[in-house]
């Protein structure tokens, strides 16, 4: 079995996550997300752009917090990413465009 490198590389959030790592640049470097985030090296920040690794989910509000995005946006990118079948680009923006009913909410 031939392992991959940067198995993740291609998916939408690698991608997203450059384009805000760019525009970001100028006013919060990566020691400063990857410290909002909670990592103390700015190195994940750089395996999760390139690809190496997934996003993880636990992690999704303080990313988008820290890359001042939507956060119901980066996660419908990190369930994409972290999702192994086929067809997840089509099926997750319909599974996160669903309305929740009256009663399905707690509060």
């Amino acid at each position: 079995m031939k392992i991959t490198e940067n198995p993740f590389a291609d998916s939408r959030l690698a991608r997203y996550l450059t384009l805000r790592l760019d525009q970001l640049a100028a006013s919060k470097s990566r020691c400063e997300i990857a410290a909002e985030v909670g990592y103390d090296q700015p190195n994940i920040i750089s395996m999760i752009e390139r690809g190496d690794l997934k996003m993880p989910l636990d992690k999704v509000p303080a990313f988008a917090n820290a890359l001042q995005c939507d956060v119901g946006f980066l996660m419908q990118l990190a369930v994409e990413q972290h999702w192994d079948g086929e067809g997840s680009e089509d099926y997750v923006p319909r599974f996160f465009a669903r309305k929740t009913r009256h009663d399905e909410r707690t509060t």
